[in-house]
């Protein structure tokens, strides 16, 4: 009885990442999470296909390898690289730029430049608004009646 399975492809890339300001410095223990996503559909949110994980703190510039299965890559698809680097849960680090992934090239070592995430600061006042001095502007910035 013919077997019908397909032995897995597994093929490795290794991606080089590094951060847009040049020497920028990571906490120890942050996560840096590397994915090959399908985002062929643009309507709806990308497949990860394979992701590779590593901690680590220091200089912002590693060669992160990432394994997948070739068998799952399809002529005519689009496939993209991203890279976002967390600590104890807080972005700190994402590729703003797509990274298209091709298949059939896949001898060269590509790079992913990550973009630091700007950590808003919580906003005082009503409903995430500017506080507002009340005793001379009033509550809804105009003119305060006496």
């Amino acid at each position: 009885m013919p077997c019908n399975i397909q032995p897995q492809l597994i093929k490795t890339l290794t991606v080089d990442i590094a951060s847009s300001e040049g020497a920028a410095m990571l906490s120890p223990d942050s996560l840096v999470s590397l994915s090959l996503d399908d985002v062929s559909l643009a309507d709806a949110p990308a497949v990860s296909l394979a992701t590779s994980q590593l901690l680590l703190g220091g200089p912002l510039r590693l060669g992160l390898a990432l394994s997948y299965d070739e068998a799952r890559l399809h002529k005519g698809r689009d496939y993209a690289l991203s890279v976002s680097i967390t600590h104890n849960g807080e972005l700190l680090f994402i590729n703003t730029q797509q990274h298209a992934f091709d298949p059939e090239q896949v001898d060269a070592r590509p790079l992913v430049i990550v973009e630091p995430v700007a950590n808003p600061s919580p906003t005082p006042g009503i409903h995430g608004g500017n506080l507002i001095d009340q005793a001379t502007q009033g509550i809804h910035g105009g003119n305060l009646m006496d």
